[in-house]
């Protein structure tokens, strides 16, 4: 389900920007930077949600109460909300 859902994201994005290059004939760059900024948001707001359900789904695991290490705990609590930070900061001037 995720990769169909790649894929049909990638053939909207090249369909959009295939349609920017046609609509450049009218040399107005305003439509070419509206649209990239649309297609950067979109695609990172996808990639935030799907973030967010994923720290949701693997939180609900079990926990280990012996593990012989904590690199999943590791992980999961340092590694997922870093993703997190890392899209809102380029989400952030893109929006701007």
């Amino acid at each position: 389900m995720g990769m169909f859902f790649g894929v049909v994201l990638m053939v909207f994005v090249v369909v959009s920007s295939i349609f920017v290059i046609v609509k450049e004939g009218d040399c107005d760059p305003t439509i070419a930077i509206t649209t990239g900024n649309i297609l950067k948001m979109s695609v990172l707001s996808i990639l935030i949600l799907a973030s967010i359900y994923t720290y949701y789904v693997i939180a609900q695991f079990d926990v280990n109460p012996d593990p012989i290490s904590f690199l999943d705990d590791m992980l999961l609590f340092l590694c997922l909300p870093s993703f997190f930070l890392y899209s809102i900061i380029c989400l952030g001037p893109t929006i701007l």
